[in-house]
């Protein structure tokens, strides 16, 4: 099987060298796991080698950058990113995987910019794939997407619109008039209708938390609502919109992460360090179970609080 090697986004080939003046080298298969990692610092004692790493990119959406850096962090001397995508879809066309591989190479076209390669992948798996909702669903979304990146926000609408219509009981296409405001306030030039859908958005999710159903489509319209509050910078209503989740579900998990974000918009986009701070106290005295919340809210209580005494200094 043929392969691409990129190493730090370049193409090279992957040699390896052993005589007198160089140590022995080896490649190990690695995933960026616990067991890929102890295993290099295994071999590298035990056998005294040199360890060149090496994984294989087959679509499985890896964070191969993070991968990278675990291999160097445990001791390689060496690491190569094989991108054998293309190469899998090609030997391997009746996979289940192949269809996932189809989706990570579109994201990847978009994220380099190829609109137009990445809309003829998403439209062929909207097209070959009509049994696999989720898959198409996303699909479609990620079509949208482009048309987002091409500044075509009307196009862009369309598709969104289109996902609610043809997969109406995915989670996409309930956050599909979230998906539309924001598209309308990305392009600059239709902030009447980005203003318009926020509000038609807001409703609609508004309807779905006070009629009857399931809690959980209840909690993620909430989070939408104030989704669509922070893209449009209105502060104080999406720390209204997060209280009201608190007030609704209170035993639920994410109350407390609820409580977290709201100290969050205090601290960073309302300057208000003292509201900040209280909030950050409540949660610790309130859920001390979730340690590693706590961890995070003491992290940012304790640089608050280190601010506020310098502030004093300075005063004095």
């Amino acid at each position: 099987m043929e392969a691409t090697v990129e190493e730090g986004g370049k193409t090279s080939e992957c040699t390896m060298t052993a005589g007198p003046k160089h140590p022995q080298k080896v490649v190990l298969a690695y995933s960026g796991g616990l067991d890929t990692s102890v295993a290099i610092k295994w071999i590298q004692e035990k056998y005294v080698l040199e360890i060149v790493t090496l994984t294989v990119d087959v679509g499985q959406g890896d964070d191969f950058e993070t991968i990278e850096q675990n291999a160097y962090a445990n001791g390689a001397v060496k690491h190569y990113t094989l991108d054998a995508k293309q190469e899998f879809i090609e030997q391997y066309p009746r996979s289940k995987l192949v269809r996932q591989v189809k989706l990570q190479i579109g994201k990847l076209c978009l994220g380099q910019g190829d609109t137009q390669k990445a809309k003829q992948v998403f439209s062929e798996i909207i097209s070959d794939y009509t049994q696999e909702i989720e898959l198409c669903a996303n699909a479609r979304a990620l079509l949208a997407g482009c048309y987002e990146k091409e500044g075509n926000a009307q196009q862009a609408a369309e598709e969104y619109t289109r996902l609610r219509k043809d997969y109406p009981d995915t989670r996409l296409a309930l956050a599909a008039p979230y998906f539309i405001a924001r598209n309308y306030l990305i392009s600059k030039t239709e902030q009447d209708k980005a203003e318009a859908s926020f509000k038609q958005a807001i409703s609609e999710y508004r309807q779905i938390i006070d009629r009857e159903g399931d809690i959980s489509q209840k909690m993620e319209a909430g989070k939408l609502i104030n989704l669509c509050y922070i893209q449009q910078q209105k502060w104080d209503e999406a720390i209204d919109s997060l209280y009201e989740l608190i007030d609704k579900f209170p035993n639920r998990p994410e109350a407390q992460l609820f409580l977290f974000n709201i100290a969050g918009i205090y601290q960073r986009e309302l300057d208000n360090p003292e509201k900040a701070i209280g909030i950050y106290e409540e949660l610790i005295s309130k859920y001390p179970a979730n340690q590693v919340l706590i961890t995070q809210a003491k992290m940012r209580l304790q640089a608050l609080q280190a601010s506020r005494q310098e502030e004093i200094k300075i005063e004095n």
